[in-house]
């Protein structure tokens, strides 16, 4: 019986695909930035090492920071010029080595294999950490994990030439991208992307936000979601919030810069009253920047702002959310005047609905007979 051509290519096909994903897989277990780093510095004298370590953070720490030329070369007695030519010769020394390409290769074919699965084009703080998640550290070992990522920065940066910086603009925030990579269309997806989140008019959890471009139009219902994704890290007009919505910086759920409108998106989120030093701890927890909230200044902008109402002793909710602003008494006449003479318990029902009291403290509203009146029936009405 003969073979179906076809199924001799699927064959074949089939083949190719697990060939190449056995290639995937290998380049991802040879991606090992701590030792490669270790590798190319055995070239170097000591301080040539301590230099280019301290210059750019290769050093195992809680936090690590780069070093200026000028604080190096007061630790070893040079000027700042001496010290930058040091550098110079360290990274030309290590990129003459007999083996450099032998030992760089592994891990820039899996800084390109990243950056091409994200569309050539990731903001460097996105790429890096895709990159760390592959790499054989613990992320829960910050020191190891602070080093991994600088010496991912320190070779893309300075020894891989395959890979080239994008620059801070309109556009972009500072990334990297593959040579082949074609930023001007690139900037095309940008701008669907951003005419598409102007058009929601509100922040939208990433995923949903990702599945619906995709279905706006026909140019971009063939997008990688990778691809997506690195649009919105690179992009210098999207930001998420703490609550993993994104939207234009400019908005003020996206980008909250007064008191009110941190307070205001932080109780949308937790949908309850909540009191004022619960509100200050909330904010201060989610950091929205590096301002801290004390909850005083919270306290004065609750009473101030007409947004929200007291509703229980230091407790504030949003008034769209349906609550009546006002004292006990001032929330009985509002609700009475809206639905006509109520039972003493149906306007219990309705207060416990409105504020965080007790029970005793609304009939003790009802008390006063210059608001309240008692009808024969029982019901209470008010004193016009």
């Amino acid at each position: 019986m003969s073979q179906n051509p076809s199924d001799n290519q699927n064959t074949q096909d089939s083949i190719l695909d697990q060939v190449i994903d056995e290639q995937h897989e290998a380049k991802l277990h040879e991606f090992k930035p701590k030792e490669t780093i270790g590798r190319l510095f055995d070239v170097l004298g000591d301080q040539e090492q301590e230099i280019l370590r301290r210059r750019y953070a290769l050093l195992e720490v809680e936090i690590a920071k780069r070093q200026t030329l000028e604080a190096i070369g007061k630790e070893y007695s040079l000027t700042r010029e001496r010290i930058r030519q040091i550098e110079n010769r360290a990274i030309k020394k290590i990129k003459e080595r007999d083996d450099f390409k032998d030992v760089v290769t592994p891990f820039t074919g899996v800084v390109n294999q990243i950056l091409e699965e994200y569309g050539g084009v990731m903001e460097e703080n996105f790429l890096i950490d895709k990159l760390i998640e592959i790499s054989p550290v613990n992320s829960k070992d910050t020191k190891k994990v602070n080093f991994e990522k600088q010496a991912i920065l320190f070779m893309i940066d300075k020894l891989i030439d395959e890979t080239e910086k994008v620059a801070s603009s309109d556009y972009f925030t500072s990334g990297w991208r593959t040579k082949a990579s074609d930023l001007e269309n690139f900037k095309g997806i940008l701008d669907s992307l951003h005419n598409f989140i102007e058009s929601k008019g509100d922040p939208i959890n990433k995923e949903k936000l990702v599945s619906e471009f995709k279905k706006s139009s026909p140019e971009v219902k063939d997008l990688a979601e990778k691809v997506i994704h690195s649009a919105l890290e690179i992009s210098s007009r999207t930001k998420s919030n703490p609550f993993n919505e994104w939207g234009l910086v400019e908005w003020k759920k996206i980008t909250p810069k007064r008191m009110g409108d941190k307070i205001l998106l932080v109780l949308e989120k937790h949908t309850k009253p909540l009191h004022f030093t619960e509100i200050a701890d909330l904010i201060n927890k989610h950091k929205f920047d590096k301002k801290v909230a004390h909850p005083a200044t919270v306290h004065n902008e609750l009473i101030m702002a007409d947004d929200f109402v007291l509703v229980g002793r230091g407790i504030y909710a949003l008034k769209k959310w349906g609550y009546k602003t006002g004292l006990v008494s001032d929330v009985i006449t509002q609700t009475l005047r809206e639905q006509g003479p109520l039972t003493r318990d149906e306007i219990i029902e309705e207060l416990l609905s409105q504020r965080m009291v007790k029970e005793g403290t609304v009939i003790l509203a009802l008390s006063d007979k210059n608001r309240f009146k008692k009808l024969d029936d029982g019901r209470y009405t008010v004193v016009e």
